[in-house]
Parts: structure tokens; sequence; C-alpha cells
């Protein structure tokens, strides 16, 4: 069991793209965040949303002051302590007590921009950034969250059609009668996702404001960190949620995610602005679950990780978390949801 623990708190962090922050809560001064238990420095070099975005770890080397409670000159990032200034590159440009500013140094990080969040990159020089509309031509909203979990488990429970007639009853799934259904599950090299017929579209109040008709759903979770579920009716995606799920802390994870809606009329956008209340609510239910169940391993000390027949993503998962390809499961259960 003590093997299993150790594991289980060992977050396998792959080469890519991970969000930090909104777009929006990066404008004129310096934002601190929090990214596998280390703290940056992010800024605009401009100070205003657009332009190009600065990221170094939030210690200057000179005493250890936080750069994130300076603020930005001429494009760099100034020491609140003694006024050194950093640029992007990580070069110290400015001393004020110096003519000629001795060279200090903070190894730059990789920083990006797309769909409304700030990325961080992990080795991803090469790597495109994660993003591309959920639904083309659609309505979308950004919702985040961080829960007190770990990347495995919050993916599984996003991606999880078992426990919302548990934890959402009623407003997602109905908590009177499952519907039986045989899910298909496909992989790739750094992917994997599970199929489900329309038998298992949500029959709660999430379901019926949808609209008439039963739903295809694909429930998907991408290497190293992202999980999407698409919603299709006669071959066309009409819903989808996408979530980028970074570590912060020892054993925090925050969700930043994207939830679309296809149309753009007054109605759709309204219907969206509607289903974030309504997600926000679940995000809450699923936040004091996850957390209930990291404070119950902690009192124990031990982590269970029985995988049952119905989690058909949880093997898969966790393979692509150590870096491992993954596997369809050998048989698919006939499923109650």
């Amino acid at each position: 069991m003590d093997d299993i623990k150790a594991w289980h708190t060992r977050i396998e962090l792959r080469s890519g793209w991970y969000a930090v922050a909104l777009s929006s809560d990066l404008k004129d001064k310096p934002l601190r965040v929090m990214f596998d238990g280390q703290a940056y420095v992010l800024w605009r070099d401009g100070g205003r949303i657009g332009s190009k975005i600065g990221a170094l770890a939030d210690i200057c080397p000179h005493r250890g002051a936080p750069l994130s409670l300076g603020r930005i000159q001429d494009g760099g990032v100034v020491c609140p302590y003694h006024g050194w200034r950093f640029e992007r590159d990580g070069r110290c440009s400015h001393m004020p007590a110096l003519a000629s500013p001795a060279p200090a140094f903070i190894a730059p990080v990789q920083a990006a921009e797309g769909d409304g969040f700030v990325f961080l990159g992990r080795h991803a020089a090469d790597l495109p950034l994660p993003i591309a509309p959920l639904v083309p031509g659609g309505t979308s909203v950004i919702m985040t969250g961080q829960v007190a979990t770990t990347l495995g488990d919050f993916a599984e429970n996003i991606l999880d059609t078992t426990h919302t007639s548990v934890v959402h009853g009623g407003y997602l799934r109905g908590t009177d009668g499952r519907q039986p259904v045989t899910p298909t599950v496909v992989t790739g090299l750094d992917w994997i996702e599970a199929h489900y017929p329309p038998a298992a579209t949500p029959d709660g109040f999430m379901g019926r404001f949808m609209g008439q008709g039963g739903y295809h759903i694909t429930d998907r979770f991408r290497a190293p960190n992202i999980t999407e579920v698409e919603y299709r009716q006669n071959g066309r995606l009409v819903f989808g949620t996408r979530f980028h799920l970074t570590p912060t802390e020892a054993g925090q994870i925050r969700a930043f995610g994207t939830m679309a809606l296809a149309g753009q009329s007054w109605l759709t956008r309204a219907k969206i602005s509607m289903l974030q209340v309504l997600f926000q609510r679940i995000i809450a239910e699923d936040r004091m679950i996850l957390n209930a169940v990291s404070a119950n391993r902690a009192a124990f000390g031990r982590t269970p990780h029985y995988i049952a027949p119905q989690d058909v993503l949880r093997a898969g998962i966790d393979a692509l978390l150590r870096g491992d390809s993954p596997a369809v499961p050998a048989r698919m259960p006939d499923m109650l949801v």
C-alpha cells in the first residue's frame, strides 16, 4: 500500500503547456502564479492586454524579494527592494546603484497566451499551444477552480459518468433509474477517449435544458493535462468543455476551463450564461467530494486505487501520466448511467 501511495502522490509532468492564469488577470501589474510547487512572476512588457508576456521565477537573485510585488518599467519587471530591473530574457538591465548593471540573471520560462489563458511551457518550445475552437462558430465562456486532489483524480472526475447521479443528482442526471449503455474506448499515442451512445445523455435538468433528443457523447483525456467533453447531435458538434489541469502546490490542482455552445444568437448567449451558473455548482460539488477524498486519505495514510470495470478511462489516464501509451480495456462493461 505504501508503494501505491508513493506512486499516487508523484505527479508526472510531461512536456507541454500548462495554463496558469487568465489573460484578463494580467494587466498593468506583475502577477504571482504557482506552478508545480514554485512561484513565478508574470508581466506584460507593454503593461496592457495584448503585449508580450514575461515569466521568471518570482525571486530576485540579489536578496530574494518577490518580483511580483514590484512594478513594470520600460518593458521589464522591477524588484520592490533595490529596484533591479529584469527583462523577459531574464537579464538584469538596470541597477539604480550602478552606472552599468552587474551580470545578474534569472533563467526565463516559456510563456504564451491563447483562448483567454496564459500558459507556461515545460520543454514546450516546439509544441503548439493546446488551443482550438471547442465548437466552431459557437459561443464560449471561461471557468476556473482549485481543488485539493491529484491530476489523475481530477481528470477522472471530470470525465466520469458514474458519479453524476450521486453527487449531482437531479440537475445533471436523474436520481431514479439508470440507463444501460456500453461505451466504446479508443486510444492514440497521447490520448484516450470513451464514446457513449445517446442513451447516456443526462436526463436531469441539464439534459432537458439542452433540448430534445439524445446526444453522442465523447469524454477525452489528452496528455499531459487536458480533459474534453463533446456532445454531438446528428453528427454536429453542439456542446463542449475543455479543462486544462495545472498542479500548483503539493496536492493542489487548478482547473482552467472553457465551455462552448453552438450558435451566437441572444438565446445561445442566455443559455450558456445559465449553463455557466450550473457548472459552477457542479464544480463546487466536485470540489467538496474531492477535497473530502484527499483529507480522508491523509487521515488513513493510504490511497485506495481499485479500478472497477466501469472505470473505463482510469487505467489509460494513469498510463498517460506515467508517460506510457494507453490501452483499450480488454472488455467493455454493460454500464448503468
